[in-house]
């Protein structure tokens, strides 16, 4: 598959109180799109207009927290399309690029 574009990860801690915490984590079952309804019906808003989604991360240490989470894709530049073939010579080139 040829790469086309780099993703960056973002993630901002979500501050609530205990019950609201406790709720959420009830629902961690659910999928990422009920769960971020849930946290809005719960007073809850993302950091900012960009598309969050809610997430229970892991802590090396083993401990768990909710976060706001997104990705973030850019486009690469011809020249880096060309670095990357040059760094993986097997990767399969798209006929975009020929």
């Amino acid at each position: 598959m040829a790469i086309y574009s780099r993703q960056t990860e973002f993630t901002e801690p979500v501050e609530c109180d205990a019950a609201t915490y406790e709720r959420l984590v009830e629902a961690e079952g659910e999928s990422t799109t009920e769960l971020t309804a849930l946290a809005r019906e719960l007073g809850l808003e993302p950091p900012d207009e960009h598309r969050w989604s809610l997430l229970m991360e892991f802590g090396v240490d083993g401990t768990e927290r909710l976060v706001w989470h997104r990705t973030e894709e850019t486009p690469l530049t011809p020249e880096e399309i060309e670095e990357e073939h040059r760094k993986h010579p097997d990767m399969p080139r798209d006929v975009r690029d020929q």
